[in-house]
Order: structure tokens, then C-alpha cells, then sequence
């Protein structure tokens, strides 16, 4: 770790200058904007916590818990939030962060200068859009004596071996598995040939299911579709699926959000697809709105009382880092049926 002389030095700045702008005097000291700027640019890139904090961990034992909570808010996270700050037994020793992507790294050097011993950070999407610099989140990820990554897309990342040496534990779920059983599925209900969306990773999930024979069609994600909320990109989904349905000759969609599925289902029914009689529609998560459609959706189930079981487990002991991987489940509802016939245009 740099000291104040050392960021000194290397920014051509006087130690005052730079004790200022860490201590949040800047404006007192009359230093300029441009150069209060420049310190914490440099501060950011460095991983810089104030030694004070760091002093603190080191002589005074906390057991204060974190909750850091970054990127989209997703339905199931959002329940692991409420579940996990509601799960100890001292409200008052828990910290909790709700960010922006792009400000994770200093969420974690926060949760450091909070002395946060527990820490768990909720992974809304893979390693490559939650960790955008590594070689400054990773050496924060080792100040924590106990830490978990929840969710963690298994397969998707590119960090795991990393995180796993900076003493991460990850428990999440390996959705190409997930999606694996469900083509299994599909084409055990006689479905040759079904469209998928989902959010950045459609062509991973799309090469998992078609190693079991099923034929994939991806069909542009919700980002590309118009992005949240899912009303938009449901409707735009149930546009293309009325486009394209009986030329690609497809008998089920498999959407990456059970909202996306439910409104583009929704649309469906309205220009008079039957579901799942012409067909069929499964989504993703298993939120409380999925038995809840006109037709009750079909979806894969996130195990989150297990993981949310595991990680509580972790927090409390001093196991070694590893993977926590757990199964997913198709939850089959009256939207998933049979194949039809295929239908095609003379």
C-alpha cells in the first residue's frame, strides 16, 4: 500500500495537498478542482484506503457485517437483499451499499473504511462487466477476513481462479447447465426448434442447448430490444416472435427474465397465439409473478434458500474459499406443453 508521500511524489503534489484532499479539506485549503480531481483519479487507480482505516482493522477486531449491492436490480437479488439484512441479529453492525456499476470499487473501499469483516457483495451480472479493473478490486477483495460473491454465473467469468485465490467465496448457479436440462426437456415434449433471449450471454446458452440436438434461433436481447424496463423489450420480443415465428418454424421461447416472458406472453395472446397450444413460453428466476400470468408461466427456478443458506454458513466460519455451485429447476407450468405441429406458410 502507497503512502501519502509516496502519492506525493508520483503526482509532483506536496504532501499537504494531498492529505487534504483525503481528508476532505480540499476546498478549505483553497486546492483547486482540477487538482482535487487528478488526487482521487489516482487514488482510484491505485486502491487507495486511508492509513487511518487500515489502522483500525488491524488493532481494533470487528465483526461488523456488509451487504454491497451493484448493477441491475433484479428480482431474486433484490429478495437476497432483504432475506440477508434481515438475517442478523444486530442491525446496527450491518453496512449496506446500494451502487452503480462503475462505483463497486470504491463501494469496497468504503466497506473497508466501515470495518467490515463479513462482507457480501450481491454479482448482478458476469466478471466481465462487474469487475472492470481487477488489478485494482482484487488486493480490496483480500482485506476482507470473510467474503462471498453471490450469484456468481459459473462459466461465464473470467476471474473465478483469480477471486478464488484472493480468499472469494462464490455461490451462485452454471445456468449452461441450467439450460442444458431444459433443451433435454424441450425436446422430450417434442420441440425441435425454439428462440432464445437473454440478456449478453444468448449465444453461450444457445451452444449449451444445441449440444443436446435442439435447434436455437437467438433472437436479439432485451438490451438490444430497448432495455429495462421489461414492458418494452416484451413487446418487442412478442413483435419479432409474430414476425418470424411460422418462418423459423419455432414452437417455444425461452426469455432470460420471467417480466420479459410474461409481457411478451401477454402480447402473444392478444393477437391470438394460444399458449402453449401453438406455443410455448418459459422464462427465467421464478419470481412470485410467474403463477401469477393469465397463463402461468413456465421457469427456471434460482435455488436462493440454499444459496442464501450457504452463504449465511460461510459468513459464520473460516472455511476455505471455493465454489458453491448449486442446481437450478424447471418449475413446469401451463405455459410449457407439447410441440405442434409445425406450421408453415405455402
Amino acid at each position: 500500500m502507497k503512502t501519502m508521500q509516496d502519492i506525493a511524489e508520483a503526482l509532483d503534489l506536496s504532501r499537504l495537498t494531498v492529505s487534504s484532499v483525503i481528508n476532505d479539506c480540499a476546498r478549505e485549503r483553497r486546492i483547486s478542482v482540477a487538482t482535487e480531481q487528478r488526487v482521487r483519479e489516482y487514488l482510484d487507480e491505485i486502491g487507495y484506503v486511508p492509513s487511518r482505516y487500515a489502522r483500525d482493522l488491524r488493532d481494533a477486531p470487528t465483526d461488523t457485517a456488509g451487504l454491497l449491492y451493484s448493477g441491475n436490480l433484479y428480482t431474486h437479488l433484490a429478495e437476497a437483499f432483504r432475506r440477508l439484512s434481515h438475517a442478523f441479529e444486530a442491525p446496527e453492525a450491518l453496512e449496506v451499499m446500494l451502487l452503480p456499476e462503475a462505483a463497486r470499487d470504491k463501494g469496497l473501499r468504503e466497506m473497508i473504511a466501515r470495518r467490515v469483516s463479513r462482507l457480501v457483495w450481491l454479482h448482478a451480472r458476469n466478471d466481465d462487466h462487474e469487475i472492470y479493473h481487477p488489478e485494482r478490486v482484487l488486493p480490496l477483495l483480500r482485506r476482507f477476513p470473510r467474503m462471498v460473491i453471490y450469484n456468481y454465473r459459473f462459466g461465464w467469468g473470467r476471474l473465478e481462479e483469480e477471486l478464488l485465490g484472493a480468499g472469494v467465496n462464490l455461490v451462485g448457479t452454471d445456468r449452461c447447465k441450467s439450460y442444458r436440462k431444459l433443451a433435454e426437456r424441450l425436446r422430450a415434449l417434442g420441440h425441435k426448434r425454439v428462440a432464445l433471449t437473454y440478456l449478453e450471454v444468448e449465444e453461450k446458452l444457445a451452444d449449451a442447448m444445441r449440444q443436446t440436438g435442439l435447434e436455437v434461433v437467438v433472437v436479439p436481447s432485451a438490451e438490444k430490444l430497448g432495455g429495462p424496463p421489461f414492458e418494452q423489450p416484451g413487446q418487442e420480443l412478442a413483435d419479432w416472435i409474430i414476425a418470424n415465428r411460422k418462418r423459423e418454424r419455432l414452437t417455444a421461447v425461452c426469455a432470460g427474465a420471467d417480466e420479459t416472458a410474461g409481457h411478451a406472453m401477454v402480447a402473444l395472446l392478444q393477437h391470438g397465439i394460444s399458449i402453449p397450444g401453438d406455443l410455448s413460453m418459459v422464462g427465467h428466476t421464478d419470481t412470485p409473478l410467474a403463477k401469477a400470468f393469465a397463463v402461468p408461466l413456465a421457469s427456471i427456478r434460482i435455488p436462493v434458500d440454499a444459496m442464501l443458506g450457504c452463504t449465511l454458513t460461510l459468513l459464520d466460519g473460516d472455511d476455505q474459499a471455493r465454489r458453491h455451485c448449486f442446481d437450478s429447476e424447471l418449475i413446469e407450468r401451463e405455459s410449457l406443453g407439447a410441440a405442434p405441429g409445425l406450421q408453415t406458410k405455402k
